[in-house]
């Protein structure tokens, strides 16, 4: 008997066969634009759990097929399933929701090519809104500082590429939020109040 594969037999270039690493191997830390954006990050952690922010009640993941994950979110009324299929590359992943409706397309997130933004911002100081007369800066501890704010306000990693401040009055909070260039060299967003933070570059 031949011990030569059949052409037909074999994976197609490119694609994992059998070689390829079990799907909850390569699955463990990675991270998705879930349903393609970039302002929700879902993870697949190590210990079987998944992260995505808006997703307020624990939730496992385990893989169920050869491209094929289950997600169960833990509702205090019991449990609800979503699936996850993978394409063949392992690419991006696309499904069928909690409570029906489909998961969108899902993307693999680069590998973070920086150091992580909560280690690579404190300390750093920015030109607010362009202005070399009023710095902004990412100080430790989560604090910010910035001369004609006087209320104490603090800034919070909320994406791959965006901050969160909070603003603290007597009667509650406001939130803004900035989003950073890629290469990290100027952001802008979403002022406490509504309104737009112009391009803010970074003073050092």
């Amino acid at each position: 008997m031949s011990t030569i594969a059949r052409a037909e037999d074999r994976p197609p270039s490119g694609f994992p066969g059998n070689e390829a690493e079990p799907l909850g191997e390569f699955l463990a830390g990675t991270r998705w634009y879930w349903e393609g954006s970039k302002s929700h990050i879902l993870e697949f952690e190590k210990d079987g759990k998944v992260d995505l922010d808006y997703w307020k009640y624990p939730t496992d993941w385990k893989v169920s097929g050869h491209n094929e994950v289950i997600f169960t979110m833990h509702l205090p009324t019991g449990d609800l399933n979503a699936t996850a299929t993978f394409t063949e590359d392992r690419s991006s992943f696309s499904g069928t929701q909690f409570r029906g409706g489909i998961i969108a397309r899902s993307p693999r997130a680069p590998v973070e090519k920086f150091t992580p933004l909560a280690e690579f911002l404190p300390g750093t100081k920015w030109f607010w809104e362009g202005s070399k007369q009023h710095i902004l800066e990412f100080q430790g501890g989560g604090r910010l500082h910035l001369d004609y704010w006087k209320l104490p306000t603090d800034w919070k990693v909320t994406g791959p590429n965006q901050v969160t401040f909070t603003m603290h009055f007597k009667t509650g909070t406001l939130n803004a939020t900035i989003n950073f260039d890629d290469d990290r060299s100027s952001f802008s967003g979403t002022q406490f109040r509504g309104g737009t933070i112009s391009k803010s570059p970074r003073a050092s």
